[in-house]
């Protein structure tokens, strides 16, 4: 069941679909672990490769030439992911699954139609764009939508609500 919001929803699949994109995986994992998952699974072309920033009293790590921002708490420990769109925040455009059956080619329409009533939506100041959020037991999943054109996706990002193991919610080491 959902943890917020509409109580008689059914969350376990979206859940489950969240858990099994590489990028999300590495929710919990240490920083350099994560990073190296992700170098291991394609979607990071270059592990030294990234710009490091302080953001909200914790760490971001920008792989530019790849789109993924991995935020990092103070324990080293991977807190939140985005994927960008090419040429949000400079970027070449994430080429990793999206969750939850989006694509780069997502509206805002269509991301309603597809995922239904968000949690929460809004304007996000700091992403210049018009937000989704829907919260998933522990993770929220954020669509960030361009105020250009037909407000396709430009950020995707996935962030834990508290800090928790993932054990059961992983696959297996072996079925990776």
């Amino acid at each position: 069941m959902s943890s917020y919001g509409d109580d008689s929803r059914d969350d376990t699949a979206r859940l489950h679909a969240l858990r099994t994109v590489a990028l999300v995986q590495t929710l919990g994992m240490h920083k350099d672990e994560g990073i190296a998952f992700l170098a291991r699974s394609g979607l990071i072309s270059d592990p030294k490769g990234c710009n490091e920033r302080d953001y909200r009293g914790r760490k971001q790590y920008y792989f530019r030439a790849d789109g993924i921002v991995v935020g990092v708490d103070v324990n080293g420990r991977i807190m939140s992911v985005e994927g960008h769109a090419k040429g949000s925040r400079s970027s070449d455009q994430f080429r990793g699954e999206i969750p939850l059956g989006v694509t780069w080619n997502t509206t805002l329409k269509s991301a309603l139609q597809t995922l239904d009533t968000p949690d929460d939506r809004g304007y996000v100041q700091s992403d210049e764009a018009y937000g989704l959020a829907y919260r998933i037991e522990n993770l929220t999943f954020s669509l960030m939508f361009s105020y250009e054109g037909e407000y396709k996706l430009k950020v995707w990002r996935v962030h834990e609500n508290w800090a928790t193991k993932y054990s059961s919610l992983q696959q297996p080491e072996h079925d990776k």
